[in-house]
């Protein structure tokens, strides 16, 4: 037998003993499942810079889930902009760019499913830079929400102890996320909320 799934976007109403009705919502179990470690190199290992701009679509991974990724170069001096492109949880095209810092990683916001292209800036030192492009923890939500609904969160089964420092938009599913107080570890994570 099988069931239609619930349309969370519906404006369905419960009445209460009063005779009003209030909203009805429901609360639902995002099970991401193993989630690898947060890795610098993790979508495009060390890459080196040259004379001109480039434009990478081979040697790519793809996270695990939908999450935020990281940039990195090798040197203090290194400046430009990366450009990331790729896909959100529901397969719509989107792109960030993140500035470089040096050696410092940058950090984006945006949940990526995958990565199709990545683009380098001209090289800042002559024949020495290299940039590294990664997996951060910032885990996406497929739910497009106006505010942080997340109830709880788990990893590895055990329930985190304070809550998922959460990122919404209304408009824009891939800056809908979740950071949990939790490094990924590899273990399975779920999250409950309400939608």
């Amino acid at each position: 037998m099988s069931y239609v799934a619930l349309n969370h976007k519906l404006d369905r109403k419960v009445k209460n003993d009063a005779g009003t009705s209030e909203k009805l919502k429901t609360i639902a179990e995002l099970d991401l499942g193993p989630v690898e470690a947060q890795d610098i190199a993790g979508v495009l290992g060390t890459t080196a810079l040259t004379t001109e701009t480039q434009i990478i679509t081979e040697g790519i991974t793809d996270p695990d889930v939908p999450r935020n990724l990281k940039v990195k170069a090798n040197a203090a001096s290194v400046t430009g902009d990366i450009v990331v492109n790729g896909t959100d949880i529901d397969d719509n095209a989107i792109s960030e760019t993140f500035a470089l810092n040096g050696d410092v990683e940058v950090q984006g916001d945006k949940a990526f499913k995958t990565v199709t292209s990545i683009e380098l800036p001209v090289e800042t030192n002559s024949g020495t830079d290299e940039v590294q492009v990664g997996v951060a923890n910032k885990l996406g939500l497929p739910y497009k929400l106006n505010r942080d609904t997340i109830l709880k969160a788990y990893r590895n089964d055990v329930l985190e102890s304070v809550h998922p420092t959460v990122a919404v938009d209304s408009a824009n599913i891939e800056n809908n996320t979740a950071l949990l107080d939790s490094a990924m570890n590899g273990t399975n994570v779920n999250i409950y909320l309400i939608v």
